[in-house]
């Protein structure tokens, strides 16, 4: 089975990288608006994996910012698009912390995930984007 990572986005004020493969590897990253795409690197390069290795990338939604499930939806959909690795999202709502039907989850909704499928975002709530004077 080729590694999939699993990206929780769910908790405002930090990334977490979960790495199903042969053992299950994590790492969080905290801070008030960490860059996915940094962190992704870091993530990738301490577990000595190349992103075109992956067997899929799934995010976890469902919570978390508006703005945050919108980038992370972007920059997988954009992964995807460049690399045609797999992507899924799944609502942690449905599963809340039992990260074994999560597993389940991710390995069934990336088996039968259709090439050129995009992922489209959960979001929890509207944006809030006023300016208060």
């Amino acid at each position: 089975m080729a590694p999939i990572l699993i990206i929780d986005i769910t908790t405002v004020g930090g990334i977490e990288f979960v790495l199903l493969s042969q053992s299950i590897r994590r790492a969080k990253y905290a801070g008030k608006h960490p860059n996915l795409l940094v962190c992704l690197d870091k993530f990738l390069k301490k577990n000595h994996l190349a992103l075109e290795k992956l067997g899929g990338l799934v995010l976890l939604e469902g919570g978390g910012t508006f703005s945050g499930v919108r980038l992370a939806a972007a920059i997988l959909n954009t992964i995807h698009l460049l690399t045609g690795i797999k992507i899924l999202g799944l609502d942690k709502r449905k599963y809340g912390e039992d990260w074994d039907k999560i597993f389940s989850a991710a390995q069934k909704g990336l088996a039968k995930h259709p090439k050129g499928r995009f992922l489209k975002p959960v979001y929890t709530g509207e944006p809030n984007i006023t300016i208060k004077l």
